[in-house]
């Protein structure tokens, strides 16, 4: 994104799918503009949360007792953050994400389990992912070999409409295929089908969670970027960029590791374009921030937010390559998880002050 519109416009024009924002090359702003629909995901949310939370509920009153997601990058990235940070209610289905075609990965995940009772949803925004599709080939013929006479009502789907998935769906009869809005690029899925059906499945309260998604979008939709938190955070990083810091650390507290993965995704894939953006290191040491190393720690318990703010207890240099907010205040990263556990499927440990410095 470049920096040469007015603030107040920029935010206008961002929601208003003005892809010139992004590049002014015509033949990128075509293929921008058909992968904006992360602009509408709180909306899709809203409109879609109680026929989630009704499907989920259909499904976990049948014979399954947990469910193997299957997919690849951005499609499986959501579902893992939520697997791995939260609790299924107690008619709630266990989800673990199976996105290797390594032999010790899938039977770290499937050997000794009771096919049976295994959900098997494939995920795969293309509907062609070619480690989708051969994990899925070899689960209906186990599914099979082990007596199963429809394999397919074992199986759903998430993927883009018409794709090869989701005619696969059909021809093998899967109990449902959910078939998310095509101009929702993987790494921004995470509130679609893609994020959410695996959340309903865990029994989280999917209606309460669209009430904050929608509060948030709202918030990034004010024109002002004095009161536009996702604005704030936007120029922070580039201000980091422009000082020559190319290198976002990731600190993250074990409770929360998983957000690791799909923060760094996020970030790489969004602002690693023609040789410019930011390197996240979601695995490095901890350690003072730098000349090339900016800092992003989530977990703490810091009360005050500021966005490089003069808080005279700590050093100035150190307030310019950081941000802390906290998990009511902030741009939310972690709003999810907190409305998860206010709805009752528990975040384990329950989450307390967050932040991000």
């Amino acid at each position: 994104m470049t920096s040469s519109h007015p603030p107040v416009a920029l935010v206008s024009r961002i929601w208003d799918r003005d892809t010139r924002v992004w590049s002014a090359d015509s033949e990128t702003q075509v293929r921008i503009s058909n992968r904006l629909g992360w602009l509408d995901a709180a909306r899709w949310l809203n409109d879609n949360a109680k026929a989630l939370s009704r499907w989920s509920e259909n499904l976990r009153s049948r014979h399954f007792n947990q469910a193997v997601l299957v997919g690849m990058g951005g499609s499986s990235l959501a579902a893992e953050v939520i697997a791995e940070v939260l609790t299924p209610a107690a008619d709630g289905l266990s989800i673990t994400v199976l996105d290797s075609t390594h032999p010790d990965a899938i039977n770290s995940v499937l050997a000794g389990r009771a096919w049976s009772r295994i959900l098997f949803i494939f995920a795969s925004k293309s509907g062609s992912t070619i480690e989708v599709e051969s994990l899925c080939t070899w689960v209906m013929d186990n599914l099979e070999e082990q007596g199963v006479a429809e394999p397919g009502a074992h199986c759903i789907a998430i993927t883009d409409p018409g794709s090869a998935l989701a005619d696969l769906a059909v021809q093998r009869r899967f109990l449902d295929c959910l078939e998310n809005p095509a101009d929702i690029g993987g790494r921004f899925s995470a509130l679609s089908a893609f994020g959410m059906a695996p959340a309903a499945l865990m029994g989280a309260p999917i209606e309460s969670l669209s009430t904050s998604v929608a509060s948030m979008a709202k918030a990034c939709g004010i024109a002002d970027e004095t009161q536009n938190p996702g604005f704030q955070l936007g120029q922070w990083l580039h201000a980091q960029w422009q000082g020559g810091r190319d290198c976002l650390q990731l600190v993250i507290e074990d409770r929360y590791a998983a957000l690791a993965a799909w923060i760094e995704q996020l970030i790489a894939e969004s602002l690693g374009k023609d040789g410019k953006g930011l390197l996240p290191l979601s695995h490095a040491e901890s350690g003072s921030p730098n000349a090339r190393l900016a800092r992003v720690t989530i977990g703490g318990a810091q009360s005050e937010v500021f966005w490089q703010s003069g808080i005279p207890a700590l050093d100035d240099d150190f307030l310019n390559q950081s941000v802390v907010l906290t998990g009511q205040e902030s741009m939310r990263v972690l709003d999810m998880l907190e409305m998860l556990a206010e709805g009752g499927l528990p975040v384990s440990p329950p989450p307390q002050a967050l932040a991000l410095v």
